[in-house]
């Protein structure tokens, strides 16, 4: 007993040629060559940079955000969608601006809290 059509799912307005999606081979992937940037490196260091000497939670999440749209980018650029690409690309340089902005205002008030301490040390 078979399930389902003998020569597999065919296109509607197609059910007399018997050829499973027969315009498939007309898709010609985008190539990557010209997609948006992707902001990866950016993204990555800003990720390694809140972990390991700030431990700062709130630009770990924000560079994690920035790399999952960054994976993004190149998915939907090869597979066509182009506003998809565009909006990711967007989307990562925004979360990777903000976790830079946070790790640098961290290690301005880290900066601060040293020269004042020290400033208060020597004055004692």
């Amino acid at each position: 007993m078979t399930y389902g059509q003998p020569n597999g799912p065919v296109e509607p307005g197609n059910q007399g040629s018997g050829t499973p999606y027969p315009n498939l081979a007309q898709y010609q992937p985008i190539s990557p060559e010209g997609a948006p940037p992707r902001y990866f490196g950016w993204a990555l260091a800003i990720t390694i940079i809140g972990v390991v000497p700030f431990c700062s939670p709130i630009s770990v999440v924000a560079g994690v955000v920035a790399l999952v749209y960054s994976g993004q980018v190149r998915q939907k650029w090869i597979s066509g969608d182009i506003q998809g690409a565009l909006s990711a690309s967007r989307k990562t340089k925004i979360w990777a601006i903000v976790a830079t902005v946070v790790e640098a205002l961290l290690v301005v008030s880290v900066i601060i809290y040293i020269l004042v301490s020290s400033i208060q040390g020597t004055s004692s």
